[in-house]
């Protein structure tokens, strides 16, 4: 892309170009001696080249795409979860049938998504989408709830999974594996999580990928050895699909609830739109193929469960695929937890890009610090975000008990993700009545029955999710209002430019330095032809 090109777009859209060249540097954040030029910084994908500028490139296929789907949604749940359905349906039919219904609910949830990603082709996911939508504060309590709370605590608790299992055959018979080593290693993974991501876009791509084959690769093990049975005749746990099934509702309900854990993650392509490969094609079609080969995997894993072990066998044991290869496969039993630490890993790698990119989102639009919207100049990466999610974790591996704390924030999952889609609604009602928007005209629109259905679905959800429990949700409740107060106090905080602004200029020069930052340019994204988009935050600052 070539940087006359480029200038004269950003001319004629008010940018840079229309300030004058004599401006004062002072008026400006701390940028690079090149920045303070009327001069943008100029960079490829290499490193310095006056012929483009900087922006974050397009790497991510839709092989990758779809891993971080498939990845993201297949973790550590098919391999535990099957005890929670099983428990709620009480017979080997419903919970198959649950299995199923908790697929098509995804589905009907993907949908709205995708023509979310489109309308919003921007990264940050529901952030964006909340912001765009309900306004700042619904976008502020969800970084607020989701990315300062939830997702650290998840990401520490799978780290500490994949710690377990790494180490705990250097304990042998052990009863208890020694505190420290379990956090330091835990801790020691998502440091190199976060660097992997740092060093290149492609290269986390190409690790999730590797990481989605592997745990695929456990699941056709477990797939395989449960048919040969079912073809040698063991078929006695389908003889009477129905039979024990439960008729209590509210168990039922909680039974479903832990099939939808399973499946959470389709989401995660929408936090990095900017950076797919072909945005308008990638992210509708990454997302059913990852949402459809996880449906068919899990219906297929648990029919293999049911095949070799019986229902008493599965609710006496947390770790439903350990005990299936304990019995099926022999001397190869030790493969399954080795590729249940790699799908954990695999997904924890997933929510590191993911995070990342909404802190990096959120930076650009002002509610968090400017340093945050910096680009490393050489990988292209947004190196500050990273450091910063990461940071934001590392104190959760020191905290005793993550299990009781998460628990107070399950069901922000479900209102996270059902905001977005009833704002979607409403802005399909507002464009019924006054119009389309100018620049959604172009936009895919799929029914919006769909929408519909998935927010009355998420509505119940979280119905369940107050009636499994009502305490520990009535304090997340609280601890997500408690971003409100905060909200106004940040508002109030960044309007007072003299001492905050100079300590965020200075953190933002520090970073610079110490990474080798900068901010990239902005270009109208419906002005770009050849695969790349470029949102920045320069101008947004001066």
């Amino acid at each position: 892309m070539s940087s006359s090109r480029v200038s004269s777009r950003r001319g004629n859209s008010g940018s840079t170009d229309s300030q004058p060249a004599d401006s004062s540097p002072t008026d400006m954040p701390a940028f690079s001696a090149k920045r303070r030029q009327s001069k943008p910084l100029i960079v490829d994908d290499y490193g310095d080249d006056d012929d483009s500028v900087l922006y974050i490139p397009r790497k991510v296929s839709i092989v990758a795409a779809t891993s971080y789907i498939a990845g993201g949604i297949i973790g550590a749940g098919i391999f535990v979860s099957p005890k929670g359905v099983l428990s709620g349906a009480g017979s080997v039919g419903l919970s198959i049938i649950l299995w199923t219904a908790c697929g098509i609910f995804s589905y009907t949830g993907a949908i709205a998504y995708a023509e979310l990603g489109l309308r919003f082709p921007k990264s940050g996911g529901a952030y964006i989408y909340l912001r765009e939508s309900m306004g700042n504060l619904m976008g502020f309590l969800y970084l607020w709830i989701e990315l300062i709370v939830r997702r650290p605590l998840m990401g520490a608790i799978g780290c500490l999974t994949f710690a377990k299992y790494v180490i705990q055959p250097a304990f042998g018979n052990c009863l208890r594996i020694p505190y420290a080593s379990e956090r330091l290693v835990a801790a020691a993974t998502f440091c190199i999580l976060t660097y992997l991501n740092c060093l290149k876009v492609k290269w986390g791509s190409n690790f999730q990928v590797v990481t989605t084959a592997c745990k695929l690769t456990a699941l056709v093990i477990i797939i395989v050895a449960g048919f040969i049975n079912i073809a040698e005749g063991d078929v006695e746990n389908f003889t009477k699909p129905f039979e024990g099934t439960s008729n209590n509702i509210g168990d039922i309900a909680l039974g479903a609830y832990a099939g939808l854990y399973a499946y959470s993650g389709w989401d995660y392509l929408n936090f990095v739109t900017e950076e797919l490969k072909d945005h308008r094609r990638t992210l509708p079609v990454a997302i059913f193929l990852g949402l459809t080969i996880s449906t068919v995997v899990y219906l297929l894993t648990n029919i293999a469960y049911h095949a070799v072990l019986t229902p008493q066998e599965i609710l006496q044991v947390d770790a439903v695929a350990v005990a299936f290869a304990d019995r099926e496969l022999g001397r190869i039993y030790w493969t399954i937890p080795v590729f249940v630490a790699i799908s954990v890993i695999g997904a924890q790698n997933v929510g590191v890009f993911t995070s990342s990119r909404t802190f990096y989102a959120s930076a650009r639009e002002k509610e968090f610090p400017p340093c945050l919207a910096l680009l490393n100049i050489k990988r292209l990466t947004p190196q500050p975000a990273l450091i910063f999610n990461c940071m934001l974790t590392l104190p959760m591996f020191f905290v005793s008990d993550l299990q009781s704390l998460i628990q107070y924030y399950g069901f922000i999952r479900w209102g996270s993700l059902g905001l977005p889609v009833l704002g979607l609604i409403w802005l399909r009602w507002k464009e019924r009545r006054m119009g389309p928007m100018n620049d959604t005209t172009d936009t895919v629109r799929y029914p919006v029955f769909f929408s519909i259905f998935f927010v009355v679905t998420c509505v119940l959800v979280l119905g369940v999710s107050f009636y499994a429990q009502p305490i520990a949700n009535l304090i997340g409740l609280g601890v997500c209002l408690l971003g409100i107060p905060l909200y106004f106090f940040a508002m109030n905080v960044s309007k007072r430019r003299g001492k905050v602004k100079r300590w965020s200029d200075m953190l933002t020069l520090f970073c610079q330095k110490l990474l080798n930052c900068a901010f990239c340019e902005e270009v109208n994204f419906d002005d770009l032809s050849d695969g790349f988009d470029i949102y920045g935050v320069y101008d947004a600052y001066n």
